[in-house]
C-alpha cells in the first residue's frame, strides 16, 4: 500500500492499494515515529469479479481483442495486468490492456515471439 495523502483535519489517510486476491484481510498500521498503532478493528475487503469474457477461443498467433466484464476494475491501465491461461492451456498468454473502466477491460493478446 502506498500512502497518497494524510488529512489531519478529517483524520483520514488515503492509500493506493496494488491489489490482491479477493477476500478479507486484517490491516496493521504503524509509523516510524510511533510504532504500531491500535488497528484491531481495521479490515480490508477486496472484491473483484469477472462476470464474462469474450471471445472464448482465440488464435495462437496472437492479435485477438479480448473483452473482460465484471466489477471493481481500476481505470488506470497499468493497475489491471491481464494474463490468460489456466488448466489445459499451453502456458500463460500476455494480453496488453488497451482500455479499462470499473466494469470492463479490453486487451489484445500479445503476438508470440519466434524462439
Amino acid at each position: 500500500m502506498y500512502v497518497l495523502s494524510v488529512d489531519d483535519t478529517a483524520k483520514t489517510i488515503t492509500i493506493k492499494f496494488p491489489g490482491a486476491v479477493s477476500g478479507s484481510y486484517n490491516l496493521s498500521v504503524s509509523t516510524t515515529a510511533d510504532g504500531r498503532l491500535d488497528s484491531g478493528s481495521l479490515n480490508l475487503e477486496v472484491i473483484g469479479e469477472i462476470t464474462n469474457f469474450s471471445p472464448l477461443e482465440a488464435s495462437s498467433a496472437g492479435g485477438t481483442l479480448v473483452t473482460i466484464t465484471g466489477r471493481h476494475f481500476s481505470t488506470v491501465l497499468t493497475d489491471n495486468p491481464v494474463t490468460l491461461g489456466g488448466a489445459g492451456s499451453q502456458g500463460n498468454i500476455e494480453c496488453t490492456v488497451l482500455t479499462s473502466s470499473d466494469t470492463q477491460i479490453t486487451c489484445r493478446i500479445v503476438t508470440p515471439t519466434a524462439g
